[in-house]
């Protein structure tokens, strides 16, 4: 295991920016955790540079992905998180869709984060 990277035991631990959306890594910073998506999964986020609370928008995804089992470019629901990490990660869906006004946009959390 690379320094900076751990995996997340069985007792799920709260959600933190410090979770990976796509494994089960957990990194020292959310720094790390956005190069590591980006570098292994292509996480892709439009306008990140534009972005007010990438914290903020980074727990929503989580919760998305983890609580949800939600696919953040279709928004495909599925029945657990592993079968939409898989999902994601064929189909290469690791980044926020190109709908006309995204889901985490129309929301409260969202209108504080962008």
């Amino acid at each position: 295991m690379r320094p900076g990277r751990r995996t997340s035991g069985a007792a799920a631990e709260p959600l933190t920016v410090k979770h990976c959306l796509f494994d089960n890594k957990v990194f020292d910073s959310m720094d790390e955790n956005f190069a590591y998506m980006t570098s292994a999964y292509s996480l892709f986020i439009p306008d990140r540079e534009y972005l007010k609370d990438q914290e903020g928008l980074l727990l929503y995804l989580g919760e998305k992905v983890h609580q949800d089992f939600t696919c953040l470019f279709c928004n495909k629901i599925f029945v657990s998180m592993p079968a939409s990490r898989s999902h994601m990660i064929d189909r290469g869906h690791t980044r926020i869709g190109p709908i006309a006004t995204p889901c985490w946009e129309r929301s409260e959390i969202g209108r504080a984060h962008v």
